[in-house]
């Protein structure tokens, strides 16, 4: 399998991952209200979840360091969070020379989402997507919670 192959493989997932979020705005928003909705309703369209993140995680780009600086970027990511994001899409971006870029940050954190929790993605269940991206490894620790309590208030504006 050359070069070329896993670049269309790549884009061919990135297609889908499109797709899905679409799909997701466009029933999360369904006409016919929660009762009717053929998929479960309430989550955050996928973007807004992560302009949430973006929000919240570095002051929205003010701050590119965090965690005493062990987490790096627009969205405060970890070295070992962006090799799996990588791994995922089977791209081989260097962590020093390209976590400043929030488009590529968007991709890593979305195939992260991809590899531990794929149906948050589809069904837009943010406290799910909030739990993988805190701890990929460990989403259920007392830390997690606290986490997502704060992005939650912050994004409502409590």
């Amino acid at each position: 399998m050359g070069a070329n192959s896993n670049t269309e493989s790549v884009w061919f997932l990135i297609v889908i991952c499109i797709v899905a979020a679409l799909a997701t705005h466009v029933f999360m928003s369904h006409p016919l209200g929660e009762e009717d909705s053929p998929l479960p309703t309430g989550g955050y369209p996928l973007m807004e979840t992560l302009d949430m993140l973006y929000g919240h995680e570095p002051l929205f780009g003010l701050v590119l360091e965090g965690d005493g600086g062990s987490a790096q970027g627009p969205y405060h990511i970890h070295r070992e969070f962006w090799q799996d994001g990588c791994e995922f899409w089977e791209v081989d971006w260097d962590y020093d020379d390209n976590v400043m870029e929030k488009d590529k940050c968007e991709l890593v954190i979305l195939g992260v989402w991809l590899r531990y929790c794929p149906n948050a993605v589809v069904t837009g269940d943010v406290e799910l997507l909030l739990r993988y991206f805190h701890t990929p490894s460990a989403p259920y620790r007392e830390d997690t919670n606290r986490y997502i309590e704060r992005v939650l208030k912050e994004s409502s504006g409590e």
